[in-house]
């Protein structure tokens, strides 16, 4: 489990930051944004499947809310992204 954690924080990081570099190019700040939200998604799912563990369930809606969160605040960048508009 330790390991688990230790792999999601490294993938939540490096896909946050590079979706939120303003320098970075289109596509991988997009592919970076799709990949926190999958894993947004598989987080969640993994709380579903878990639901009669209330601390690891709980853990991971944790992290799927911080993901989500991270998505949230960057919805108008992501909109000027799929619209191809500079920002």
């Amino acid at each position: 489990m330790e390991i688990f954690i230790e792999i999601v924080g490294i993938l939540v990081e490096m896909f946050t930051f590079s979706a939120e570099e303003k320098s970075a190019p289109r596509k991988i700040r997009l592919i970076g944004f799709v990949i926190i939200f999958i894993l947004m998604g598989i987080l969640f799912y993994l709380a579903y499947v878990v639901r009669n563990d209330t601390f690891t369930m709980s853990f991971f809606v944790i992290l799927g809310a911080i993901m989500a969160i991270t998505l949230l605040r960057s919805v108008s960048d992501i909109v000027r992204l799929i619209r191809n508009e500079e920002i």
